[in-house]
């Protein structure tokens, strides 16, 4: 499993989750609880250097306490999930800020699961953090470096050094070329934005030069958040942000703004995770306040949490002819803009 994960372009294993999503989505609608899930986010860090304008925390508007992960929650969570087969070791902050990444990397490899990181890289390390970086089993590490020059660079990633961001991708690629190893698979992400689509070429031709690969995504301006407002309005927004492309941008932005933005049932609530630094079990990728957790995996069982009221009601917002179990407070999942509910 481990080595087939290891070569499948990206693009696959989007549509293998999908697989799962469904799988997940009958088989909660046949017995009314969903399988424990085969892949989660884990956050080791929600502390960040850098202030990107459309992201939760670089907003400044993420309300969850600054935290690190520690070995012994990391344990927890592991131990009472035991069907993981991936964990995306990132979400709202820089993982390889929490000065014992290397040990949680570890542990998760220990346990035999394919894991991932993206990193903006734009930090200071010591040569020996770096060689013990790459002894942890990390399979896979994308890099979020969206331009070739300073300027249109620190645009979007602000406060970010392109200069520091080059030296330790060269650095981690002179190390596995040494040890002529195939982990990690490094990815240059470049996210196309208004002001570096026109270095996209050039990225893409410095990639190849330095030896990783490269993918490329387009930006959002954060409409279906829902938990946030960003400054100004959506359409601002797009006008500030999106490439006038169609090629470069989501199609979305071409045309007016339609409600939920995305056609389809959650594919998160059912088969996935999202998990804070501290514990907290988040319904999806797009939350991040401690407020609107579904439980607290170092406080309780996570047989207990799976499929609590919260979750049950969550999912049965996208699932016909379920009785609603509603919680006595309001969650989250009832303000979200992706995704169609059926009630």
């Amino acid at each position: 499993m481990q080595f087939i994960l290891l070569f499948l372009p990206n693009k696959l294993k989007t549509k293998l989750k999908l697989i799962y999503f469904y799988y997940a989505f009958w088989f909660y609608r046949i017995t009314g609880k969903a399988p424990y899930p085969r892949t989660i986010i884990i956050d080791p860090s929600n502390i960040c250097n850098l202030n990107c304008p459309l992201c939760n925390n670089g907003s400044g508007m993420m309300k969850a306490e600054k935290s690190l992960m520690e070995e012994e929650l990391l344990r927890k969570i592991l131990e009472e999930i035991p069907t993981l087969k991936h964990i995306s070791f990132f979400n709202w902050g820089e993982s390889l800020l929490n000065p014992k990444i290397n040990e949680l990397l570890k542990i998760i490899k220990e346990r035999n699961i394919h894991v991932s990181i993206h990193s903006n890289l734009s930090f200071e390390k010591t040569d020996k953090f770096w060689k013990d970086f790459l002894k942890t089993g990390l399979d896979e590490i994308e890099v979020s470096l969206d331009g070739t020059t300073q300027g249109i660079y620190e645009k979007y990633r602000v406060n970010g050094n392109l200069k520091l961001v080059t030296e330790n991708l060269k650095k981690i690629i002179a190390i596995k070329n040494k040890k002529k190893t195939d982990k990690p698979r490094i990815f240059w992400k470049f996210m196309i934005n208004k002001f570096n689509q026109n270095q996209l070429e050039e990225a893409r031709e410095l990639a190849k030069k330095i030896g990783v690969e490269f993918e490329t995504t387009t930006i959002s301006v954060g409409e279906g958040s829902p938990e946030f407002k960003f400054p100004g309005t959506v359409e601002e927004r797009i006008e500030k942000w999106i490439p006038l492309s169609e090629k470069k941008s989501k199609a979305r932005y071409h045309k007016k703004t339609k409600y939920p933005l995305f056609e389809r049932k959650c594919d998160q609530i059912f088969s996935t995770l999202a998990i804070s630094p501290t514990g907290k079990v988040l319904p999806c990728c797009f939350v991040s306040n401690d407020e609107n957790s579904f439980g607290d995996i170092s406080k309780e069982p996570f047989n207990e949490i799976w499929n609590n009221k919260k979750y049950r009601y969550a999912r049965d917002l996208f699932v016909k002819n379920k009785t609603k179990n509603k919680p006595e407070e309001s969650i989250i999942c009832e303000k979200c803009n992706y995704f169609e509910k059926v009630r």
